[in-house]
């Protein structure tokens, strides 16, 4: 969308991940306070979803053609997959053709961009943590009150 030059498109795709902006931005605020609230802002981004579905008079069908909702093709398995019964794992465990073939393929591609993007929002997170807690261990360093930490290493 950025690279089509349209500010359009730009518009219609910050408006398709403005709900998701917003349930993030709640979860930053409401998170620490209890996990009653992210309970409750994922449940609500299912119920609003489905209220502006019934609001605006959009079909499950009308949604899935406008990449809201997966498609039925989109994430059904084949017949031989169905078919197959597990058992103990062959001589190459979970990489064996008869495991690789229970896979729905087709889901997995779909899901494969959003759990790509959700490694790299984790994998910022992580850092950004790990540096936060630096910072926080040595400036307790400084002031004297490392000793008194259950996680400094003057304790262990």
């Amino acid at each position: 969308a950025i690279s089509s030059g349209s500010g359009v498109s730009l518009l219609k795709n910050f408006a398709r991940h403005a709900p998701s902006l917003i349930a993030g931005a709640g979860l930053y605020v409401l998170g620490p306070k209890g996990p009653h609230f992210l309970l409750g802002i994922i449940a609500s981004t299912i119920v609003f979803a489905y209220l502006t579905m019934f609001l605006t008079g959009t079909s499950i069908d009308d949604a899935q053609d406008m990449s809201f909702f997966w498609k039925k093709e989109e994430v059904m398995m084949s017949t031989e997959a169905k078919a197959f019964v597990y058992g103990p794992p062959s001589a190459f465990g979970l990489w064996s053709p008869a495991v690789l073939r229970k896979i729905c393929w087709p889901a997995f591609m779909n899901g494969l961009a959003d759990v790509i993007a959700m490694s790299v929002i984790y994998l910022l997170r992580c850092s950004l943590h790990a540096a936060a807690l630096n910072k926080c261990a040595a400036k307790m360093k400084k002031n004297g009150a490392g000793e008194a930490h259950p996680l400094s290493s003057a304790n262990g």
